[in-house]
């Protein structure tokens, strides 16, 4: 669908590029994809306050849920404690993504989740920074 919507606004930009460079009336794109007209809402959220209900049911109410995660870099391996919500032992997270992650960096985290599917691990991008 994500792929869909890229090649959509892709083809209408090429079109209006190539009809401009043509002439010099104005154009109007009268035409778009479902995916379009309708967007969905967007909410960023920590990962302690986004639950399972709520990721099972996005779609169904056309929210794009984007999960906030700070973390820290454990060991040499990459391996990461989510440090939201603190619990004893932490939860396990993964930077072997992050090329420059060092022990003790401090990451911020943003999976987006696709807001077209009610699936709860259906991550569409995942963002790392280094604070």
């Amino acid at each position: 669908m994500k792929n869909r919507i890229k090649k959509v606004l892709l083809a209408t930009l090429t079109t209006l590029t190539v009809i401009g460079n043509v002439t010099s009336a104005p154009v109007q794109a009268t035409e778009c994809s479902e995916a379009v007209k309708v967007a969905p809402i967007t909410k960023v959220i920590d990962c302690n306050d986004l639950t399972e209900e709520m990721l099972t049911t996005r779609a169904d109410h056309n929210i794009m849920y984007i999960e906030r995660i700070y973390g820290i870099v454990t060991d040499n391996e990459k391996n990461g404690t989510v440090l939201n919500p603190p619990v004893d032992g932490g939860y396990y997270i993964s930077y072997a993504s992050v090329e420059d992650a060092e022990i003790g960096d401090t990451i911020i985290t943003y999976c987006v989740y696709n807001p077209f599917s009610n699936y709860d691990d259906d991550v569409i991008e995942r963002w790392d920074f280094i604070q």
